[in-house]
């Protein structure tokens, strides 16, 4: 009942339509009904309020939003939720995790007195991992009669910490990953699919916030990625197939043209998308 649907980098148009498809399954015909969001708890509560009521500029909040989430596709997500909660009795609900500290001008909209607000701004002020805190904080909001469909990068979502020559990329070498508490302590509840692309672009922003189009080409490839060239869409549920076990995906992190590596077995699922695009802003 809690899925983590990663991406190879943010700011990807393809893996964002697809995911949008599967999450729009599994609430028909699978009874999800939460996104969880690598996003602050207090903005996703504002987008929350607009899928339940219908009040607040959605544009607005996620203007606040990381600039992943600025775009079309997080807008018809959001809004298909909203006509969904309008047209059924089963409702559908919006969550973040992250714990970051960024000013929000949008942050005293939110019911500050709550005694879950208050611990999410505990989990920005302590001395734990990013992932850490994100783990504590969907603890704090999982309820066992609902089902999640997470929303996240790759690194994130992994059920295995990264050995050393893996997180060189990561900030900090913050080589834990939220996915991993969450096998551990949820255990076979939790089902994680990564993806990685063959070749194409993503967008990316920069130091100076100005936007990149970054182009993955074919020397990028990583071992994932040459054994199924050419296949539009590949999915492999590793809890079915263990061939490939010591093959890398792609992370790609920044606006750099460069591609570091993380082993398939930190996934239950891999998907493949042969050719990606660049993520398209609202």
């Amino acid at each position: 009942n809690i899925i983590g649907f990663g991406e190879c980098s943010h700011g990807q148009q393809k893996i964002n339509e697809f995911r949008f498809k599967v999450f729009k399954e599994l609430v028909r015909k699978y009874k999800f009904n939460t996104i969880v969001l690598e996003e602050n708890y207090d903005l996703c509560y504002l987008i929350n309020n607009y899928i339940q009521t219908g009040k607040g500029n959605i544009k607005s909040i996620l203007n606040d939003c990381y600039h992943p989430w600025q775009s079309i596709i997080m807008l018809k997500i959001i809004k298909w939720m909203r006509k969904w909660n309008i047209n059924n009795n089963t409702k559908l609900k919006f969550i973040g995790i992250d714990a970051i500290d960024k000013s929000s001008y949008q942050v005293n909209k939110v019911s500050l007195h709550t005694n879950t607000y208050k611990y999410w701004k505990k989990l920005i002020k302590n001395n734990k991992s990013r992932d850490y805190n994100m783990y504590l904080m969907f603890k704090k909001l999982y309820n066992i009669r609902d089902k999640y469909f997470i929303i996240a990068h790759n690194d994130h979502l992994r059920n295995k910490s990264l050995s050393p020559r893996e997180f060189s990329h990561i900030k900090n070498n913050a080589h834990d990953a939220f996915g991993q508490y969450i096998s551990k302590y949820y255990k076979k509840n939790y089902y994680c699919i990564a993806n990685t692309f063959n070749k194409g672009y993503y967008r990316a922003l920069d130091p100076k916030k100005e936007y990149k189009l970054v182009n993955v080409s074919a020397k990028n490839y990583c071992s994932f990625d040459k054994k199924f060239q050419n296949e539009e869409y590949m999915f492999i549920d590793r809890n079915k197939v263990k061939t490939y076990d010591n093959l890398k995906i792609k992370s790609c992190t920044g606006i750099k043209n460069n591609i570091d590596c993380t082993k398939i077995n930190a996934f239950n699922g891999i998907l493949l998308l042969d050719n990606e695009t660049p993520l398209i802003s609202y």
